[in-house]
């Protein structure tokens, strides 16, 4: 749906509510204060003007962001096909999706370190992304893609089939299950026994209506085996969840970390040199 539609469309609501409003003040005022009618009639709408003018600004503010998101996510695209001139139709977005500008940040990332293994913990339009830039450009890189969603492990290894890009990729459907980390019980991905060597780990689930912090485990349980010279990649890093975690993972200062300011936020980890 295009913005200036929805621009339009919210400005109509907001006029009708304010009339709505207005019309029930008037007719409170009357009833309760007929013999101040006219103070009463000017305080309820110096109020309402106010109150206009307040959600007018909110909804300006609100259209701003859209429009910058808009239009970073296009130069974010933009940017992968070009360099992925061969990328084609991409799978149906989900509001869990990695954002355009964090997918190229990722690709970018592998790009220049060409890891053995990437771990991803929540497959989905990374997951495609990664395959298709290894696969260009001849990469030796293996892709261990943990979801718990079966339907959804389903539909993105049809997804990669479809498309030659399935050799590099190994799903792993794995149940949230409940999981004791430090003393703290967390729902958490059912892992396989035996994992490699981790060269780079994206952490993008579980989602975050599955608990509070419910990314912590991430760092713990897979400490062990991530390389010397592995790179976290912490997306939705605005969340206040997400930070929450990442400032635990780091309450030893172990990692060196930085902030990414894309349309939605991404942390970077890094143990110290």
């Amino acid at each position: 749906m295009h913005l200036s539609y929805l621009k339009k469309k919210r400005i109509w609501l907001l006029a009708l509510a304010v009339g709505i409003g207005f019309y029930i003040v008037l007719f409170v005022i009357d009833t309760l204060l007929p013999e101040q009618q006219d103070i009463a009639s000017a305080m309820a709408i110096a109020w309402i003007s106010g109150w206009v003018l307040f959600w007018a600004r909110q909804l300006w503010v609100q259209q701003e962001v859209l429009h910058t998101r808009s239009m970073r996510w296009q130069e974010a695209w933009q940017s992968i096909r070009s360099w992925m001139p061969n990328l084609g139709a991409l799978p149906p977005a989900t509001g869990f999706s990695i954002a355009p500008d964090a997918a190229l940040h990722m690709l970018r990332e592998l790009h220049a370190r060409k890891p053995e293994v990437v771990m991803e913990l929540g497959a989905g339009l990374s997951t495609y992304l990664m395959a298709a830039l290894i696969q260009q450009e001849g990469l030796s890189t293996k892709i261990l893609s943990i979801e718990s969603d079966m339907a959804y492990l389903q539909q993105v290894e049809k997804e990669l089939k479809a498309k030659g890009l399935d050799a590099c990729v190994q799903l792993v459907h794995a149940p949230l299950e409940p999981i004791e980390v430090e003393g703290t019980t967390y729902p958490w991905y059912t892992l396989p026994e035996t994992l490699p060597a981790i060269d780079m780990l994206i952490i993008d689930g579980p989602p975050e209506r599955t608990g509070k912090i419910a990314r912590y485990p991430a760092i713990p349980v897979l400490a062990g085996r991530l390389t010397p010279q592995a790179l976290v990649i912490a997306d939705d890093a605005d969340r206040k969840d997400v930070r929450d975690c990442i400032a635990l993972w780091n309450r030893n200062k172990e990692w060196t970390v930085q902030y990414h300011p894309l349309t939605r936020e991404i942390a970077t980890l890094s143990r110290h040199a």
